[in-house]
């Protein structure tokens, strides 16, 4: 079976087809997506683009794993 695992990467390591576990803002707090939301190849592009990507902090996202031994 899967199960989902929510893990914690950076802006820039997000990978199409991952799902956000919460908001994600800018430290202003201007909300950039919502949770739920998943990641698409145009959305990677513009927060990798956004002027401060490197300073957003880290994203929490939903990842699905095998629940095998190994």
């Amino acid at each position: 079976g899967q199960r989902r695992v929510i893990k914690e990467v950076a802006v820039l390591a997000l990978q199409v087809g991952m799902v956000f576990a919460e908001d994600v803002r800018t430290k202003t707090g201007a909300l950039l997506v919502t949770r739920g939301h998943e990641v698409t190849p145009g959305l990677l592009e513009r927060l990798c683009n956004l002027q401060d990507a490197r300073a957003l902090p880290p994203v929490k996202v939903v990842m699905v794993a095998d629940a095998g031994d190994g």
